[in-house]
């Protein structure tokens, strides 16, 4: 029992946590992860988010506390087994099975959409209603539609026009509502056939390969003594009779259940027994694997290489590179990188707003980044208390917006010429609710949001790079997007590691990529047509990776040297909050990042 004591404290300890010191507490937590089948990590991610959502900080304290998880988890498990009553799911079929046929990616597609996640829509319009710019829906009776999901109910709604988003300036249209299957799989195949040959001459080139090693399609179905390199992203396998009530659902990634999908569809079962080199994994990362396929349907993994960073593979370089913006300067630079929310739970005055512009009328940073959520659309109920007849996005630039220019000009006139650059969030009222993410479109903001004086005050996409300095300068990655937490929820760990979160930053830096999980969680619609934008830049190291979080704050070093930061919230529910103050040398050839800290406002 005082094994499972100490692993449960460890699990708290990983996640920034200070687990419980009386007993009886772990004791029900362990009742708890044991009669809903959890396991010790599993139920420490549950305690955080039911944490999160109900204002709690740290582990559970009391019994009280347990047993209100407890039934938490009851009421969630209820409610799932309600809405699953009337889902048709597909059968699943065990690949590695002497009885059943080898079967193809698009085998599983053809059967009832297999894996294929919700696609959720950023707008939609009343019945009968038009509007040409972002798409029509026409149909016979109700549509009951809100922001984030359709639900259709009756007769069937006709799309006359597919809905659409445009990066602006950046030449591309993203379909974020009618995503073709076949345009989906070879969306997400391409970036596995960019890695395939370059993982192979990576691995000769070191000579880390066996002169015998066999790569190509048949290491995934032909069976062979030989060594093989298999290159291909993360699958899951699904899991039979998972549930109380015999409903078959898709299961966590563990290493009996991983399968390793080639750029044809190919699809094999890994073995992953003799993995224990500390590696991430979760669902859509793009992997090699050595080993030995001995029946033609499992590959006995001897070495997995998850590292695409030092492979250089990217967006091609041939593309124009239009989501890296330049700020010149020499010496050490100063920037400052604060979240959202910027207004508390009850007012849309911007209160967080003013405290953390007073912080930087002091600092005097010459870079400020602001990530949204700006005015989330949880904030809408404030503006209706106080009966304003506005927009969000006029609220937006009449308030926010000259509240941030005003505290720029004021460094101006102390001699500091600083730039504010904002990053959207999924959550804003008047963001596209798609990923990639345009910048924020002040159109409907009337002549204000085309006259308003933006000089240095940039909009920027999500995922954004800025590189400060001249010449190769230090280059930061921005994004608002709570990857984190949903590859906490997916991903499992082999071996041994510093902690989670530098585990998970790690594979984030190794894959090169802002969110390579697929499928993605429900609440990231992701447009496979954009894939390639949540990469980071060919050829172009990274210093700093700014990945906002609701889990605790931190800056840790990770894979190359790569900083990864979270800033916190500025302001938590009606506290104030964090943000960060991130001070770097461009004119450095090796130190760039010189410190980091984590202020409270």
């Amino acid at each position: 029992m005082e094994e499972k004591f100490e692993e449960l404290r460890r699990e708290f300890r990983a996640l920034g946590d200070e687990p419980p010191k009386d007993v009886s507490v772990l004791e029900e937590c362990l009742s708890v992860a044991q009669m809903m089948r959890l396991s010790t990590e599993e139920l420490c991610n549950k305690w955080t988010s039911y944490a999160l959502e109900n204002k709690k900080s740290g582990a559970p304290e009391t019994s009280v506390d347990v047993s209100l998880l407890r039934q938490h988890l009851l009421s969630l498990s209820d409610r799932k087994q309600r809405e699953q009553q009337n889902t048709d799911l597909v059968q699943p079929m065990d690949i590695a099975s002497e009885d059943s046929p080898f079967m193809t990616t698009d085998d599983f597609f053809n059967l009832q959409n297999y894996g294929v996640p919700d696609i959720p829509i950023s707008m939609a319009k009343k019945k009968n209603e038009t509007d040409t710019s972002r798409g029509n829906l026409v149909g016979g009776t109700s549509a009951k539609i809100h922001r984030g999901l359709a639900v259709i109910h009756e007769e069937a709604v006709v799309p006359t026009q597919i809905l659409k988003s445009r990066l602006e300036g950046h030449g591309e249209e993203h379909q974020y509502m009618f995503d073709e299957i076949p345009d989906m799989l070879e969306n997400t195949r391409e970036r596995v056939r960019r890695c395939e040959s370059a993982f192979y001459r990576h691995l000769k080139a070191r000579n880390l390969l066996m002169e015998d090693t066999r790569a190509g399609p048949e290491a995934f179905c032909q069976a062979s003594p030989d060594p093989i390199l298999a290159v291909g992203r993360i699958r899951v396998e699904l899991e039979r009779g998972s549930n109380t009530d015999g409903v078959q659902t898709r299961s966590r990634i563990n290493a009996k259940s991983t399968l390793l999908e080639s750029d044809e569809g190919n699809v094999v079962k890994l073995d992953l027994d003799q993995v224990s080199s500390g590696v991430a994994l979760a669902p859509g990362m793009v992997v090699a694997v050595e080993g030995v396929n001995a029946d033609g349907r499992k590959i006995s993994v001897s070495a997995l290489h998850d590292d695409t960073y030092q492979l250089g593979i990217g967006p091609s370089k041939e593309q124009p590179n239009d989501l890296m913006e330049t700020i010149e300067g020499s010496g050490l630079v100063k920037t400052v990188v604060a979240t959202g929310p910027f207004t508390t739970t009850e007012s849309v005055a911007f209160k967080p707003l003013d405290d953390l512009l007073a912080q930087v009328r002091i600092t005097k940073p010459a870079v400020v980044v602001l990530i949204g959520p700006f005015i989330a659309e949880a904030k809408l109920p404030a503006l209706d208390k106080v009966k304003a007849k506005i927009l969000p996005e006029e609220l937006f630039t009449e308030v926010f917006l000259p509240k941030v220019r005003a505290c720029l000009e004021s460094l101006t006139d102390d001699g500091v010429s600083a730039k504010c650059f904002l990053v959207p969030h999924l959550d804003d009222s008047f963001s596209d609710f798609v990923v990639p993410q345009p910048p924020l479109d002040l159109s409907n903001a009337g002549d204000l949001g085309h006259t308003m004086a933006m000089d240095n005050i940039e909009l920027l996409t999500n995922p954004s790079f800025i590189t400060v300095g001249a010449g190769r300068g230090v280059n930061i990655g921005l994004t608002s997007l709570s990857i984190l937490e949903d590859l906490s929820a997916e991903c499992m760990i082999l071996g041994p590691v510093e902690d989670r979160i530098s585990a998970l930053c790690t594979a984030l830096v190794k894959q090169r990529s802002f969110y390579p999980l697929y499928p993605p969680s429900a609440n990231v619609p992701i447009d496979t047509h954009g894939l390639h934008r949540l990469e980071f830049p060919a050829e172009q190291d990274l210093d700093i990776m700014v990945v906002p979080s609701r889990l605790k704050n931190f800056a840790k070093k990770v894979h190359r040297n790569v900083v990864c930061v979270n800033p916190g919230s500025i302001c938590k529910y009606d506290r104030s909050g964090t943000y960060a103050e991130i001070l770097v040398d461009p004119s450095s050839s090796s130190d760039r990042v010189r410190r980091v800290s984590v202020v409270h406002v």
